[in-house]
């Protein structure tokens, strides 16, 4: 189709990679919550940064994802992030693009094989504010 909408694509130096799974990850950080006496017999929730890692963000839309909004859930996400990224149940985590706060809801991660060329666990999560 001389011409036409479709050419070739542009040729990649050496050594150069495209991933899409790559350009999808964004900087993300686990939250770590401390209380704290306030002086006065309570306490007073804090919030600081962990561990920094890469992760790629998959709104749902299933059918289970829309009733669970229709119960009052904010908004469900399926997350991708390295094996060796722990994140238990109830964790919490930011991005770091726009300050997103997600809260961990998935008891049994899936991950790749080990025999896979890439490393990567499925967790669900939650959107959630920090209190």
């Amino acid at each position: 189709m001389a011409g036409g909408i479709f050419r070739p694509p542009e040729p990649m130096e050496e050594g150069e990679s495209m991933s899409l799974l790559k350009s999808a990850m964004t900087d993300c950080v686990t939250m770590i919550q401390t209380d704290v006496p306030d002086g006065s017999g309570d306490y007073i929730t804090q919030w600081a940064e962990g561990k920094h890692f890469k992760a790629a963000f998959d709104f749902q839309i299933s059918m289970e994802a829309k009733v669970a909004e229709s119960q009052g859930v904010k908004g469900l996400w399926n997350i991708l992030v390295p094996k060796d990224v722990s994140l238990p149940y109830h964790s919490i985590l930011k991005r770091m693009d726009n300050g997103d706060i997600f809260r961990i809801t998935s008891k049994d991660d899936k991950t790749t094989p080990n025999s896979a060329s890439f490393n990567l666990r499925l967790v669900s999560a939650e959107e959630w504010s920090l209190t």
